[in-house]
This record gives C-alpha cells, structure tokens and sequence, in this order.
C-alpha cells in the first residue's frame, strides 16, 4: 500500500500526539499507546525491512592458520631456541611483541608458559619497563 504525502502528513501528526501523551500515561493505557504508535510506524514504513534483492551464501568465516601439528623429529623452531636464549631481550617493544606472538605458536609444545613468562619478564627488566 502506498501512501499519498498527506496520508503520510496525517499519520505523522498521529504519531507526535502520542508520543507526546506517553510521558502521562501509566500501565495498560500505555501498552494500548504503545501499540497504536507501533501501528502508526509500520502504517508509514518504520520497522519494515526490504527482502533481500538476492540470496546469496553467506562468505565463509576467516580463520587464522594454525601451527603445523609437532612431529617428534621434527626440531625445535629456531625462534624457541633462540628464545629461551635470551636473544630477543635486548628488541624494541613492538619487535619483541611480534616475537611474543611467533614463540606463542608453540607454548605448550616446545617451551612452557613458565619459560615465556621468564624470558618476558627479563625483557622488562632489560627495557627498563620494570614499575
């Protein structure tokens, strides 16, 4: 159903003498307001969605890669040793941040979260970030 413009003007006025009233009206008096302002709204288009012009599938969900399953000859990744070495003490927050991040990959596998918790918390100590 399509409106004219003074259809559309009438009802508007119908809704602005409502929603002023609403403030003074209690219980299910304002229930039955409540759904003649409803009426109204959806009488002028408010609350009523267009079909969807077409229905395409929904994009699949973005998953993050995950680590490569541990073999037990595999070695251990370069990053860990060199890790648990201590040679990322001396990095920039950001770097060291990033290096946090690829040693997380393995926390559990190759090195413990004990041994993640040391070596940041040397860095802290080193970077002077220490409160």
């Amino acid at each position: 159903m399509t409106l004219t413009a003074l259809q559309k003007l009438d009802l508007a006025d119908q809704l602005d003498e409502l929603i002023i009233k609403a403030p003074t009206v209690k219980g299910l008096d304002l229930l039955d307001l409540n759904d003649q302002m409803e009426a109204i709204m959806l009488q002028l288009g408010y609350g009523v969605a267009p079909a969807p012009a077409t229905s395409e599938p929904a994009p699949a969900p973005v998953t993050e890669p995950q680590p490569e399953p541990v073999k037990e000859d595999q070695p251990v990744p370069e990053v860990v040793t060199d890790f648990l070495a201590g040679k990322f003490i001396s990095q920039a927050q950001l770097d060291f941040v990033e290096t946090l991040r690829r040693v997380g990959d393995y926390i559990g596998v190759y090195l413990e979260l004990d041994d993640a918790r040391q070596q940041t918390a040397s860095w802290i100590a080193a970077s002077g970030l220490a409160a």
